[in-house]
């Protein structure tokens, strides 16, 4: 039992015959794809008394709802939840398994207040419910004009003309010969030294003919091959940075104890100047300073000027008699 059929008998079939009135018809609508003309379907269908009505061919974008009002407005949402992850995210490339039920969520909860609406309209706009003809055949563009049609012909015409040119047909050039074919078997050597000078004789109409001395036949033995030695370069591993050192050695932040391997935001670390303890991106509100202070360090300076304000005052206050 394939999908289709699974789908068929534990879900559409039930729910209509939960809702079908009492000697009503039901039709049923889809492609034509091969897996939904099963013998198994097609005889339960008869038993119920349901018509299997497949969609014309290439017609799909024209007539079934899903593709006229439900995808266009998911893969839009989609793109924006995605354009919006990639921006935020710091896991470089593809979508992590881990990630897509997150985003998944996202979707429908984005399409969830409309869907519904969406897939009403869609049966109204392909003309399914209410029946209306119409509504399909006005979405079909119209015939061609006398200039469109002009206008096509002569592309026609230029694009085959092109596939001539290419193809060389209508054209005076010759191909070139390849030349003599080699017997197989033959001396390489001195066939091409007994061809060459017969060309000579022919052109310089000389009745001498040059003694010819046969080459030496190959052995058909190789010299030995020479083995290709790499060079071994030596590769000095990249030094650690500062940072890095002391990321694994105190790999925390330093206000709100967030470890620096599970930290995945594109907001930089940054390092108190006073404390020198590492802070994260969202506890230093994404500052670029070069004399950052953490809000702990601020906080005490602050008491401590206080402090120090008071037992100047202390010092000023005169009794009064």
């Amino acid at each position: 039992m394939n999908l289709f059929e699974v789908w068929f008998f534990k879900l559409l079939l039930p729910h209509i015959k939960e809702t079908r009135k009492p000697g009503a018809t039901t039709m049923v609508l889809y492609d034509n794809l091969a897996s939904h003309f099963s013998a198994a379907v097609i005889q339960s269908c008869k038993e119920n008394d349901i018509y299997i009505t497949p969609f014309p061919a290439n017609a799909t974008h024209l007539m079934q709802p899903l593709d006229v009002a439900v995808f266009g407005p998911m893969k839009r949402c989609w793109r924006q939840i995605l354009d919006t992850w990639k921006k935020e995210s710091r896991y470089p490339g593809n979508l992590p398994k881990e990630q897509f039920p997150v985003l998944l969520s996202k979707l429908w909860n984005g399409i969830s207040g409309t869907v519904s609406q969406n897939l009403i309209s869609g049966f109204r706009a392909t003309g399914l419910f209410p029946p209306h003809p119409n509504e399909v055949l006005k979405r079909i563009p119209d015939g061609l004009t006398d200039d469109q049609a002009s206008i096509g012909r002569s592309l026609d015409a230029s694009l085959i003309d092109l596939l001539k040119e290419h193809r060389g047909i209508g054209s005076e050039k010759q191909r070139k010969s390849r030349g003599k074919k080699m017997q197989p078997g033959a001396n390489l050597a001195v066939q091409t030294v007994n061809t060459t000078v017969s060309t000579e004789l022919d052109v310089n109409n000389d009745d001498t003919t040059p003694e010819l001395q046969d080459a030496p036949e190959c052995s058909g033995v190789m010299g030995p091959k020479k083995k290709k030695i790499k060079k071994q370069i030596s590769v000095r591993p990249r030094e650690k940075s500062q940072r890095q050192k002391e990321s694994e050695s105190n790999a925390k932040c330093g206000i709100c104890l967030c470890n620096w391997k599970d930290y995945k935001h594109k907001l930089e670390w940054i390092k108190c100047v006073q404390c020198q303890k590492w802070i994260c991106g969202f506890c230093n509100n994404a500052s670029e300073d070069h004399y950052f202070t953490c809000e702990r360090c601020a906080d005490s300076e602050d008491e401590y000027n206080e402090n120090i304000d008071d037992s100047d005052a202390d010092k000023n206050y005169v009794p009064s008699d």
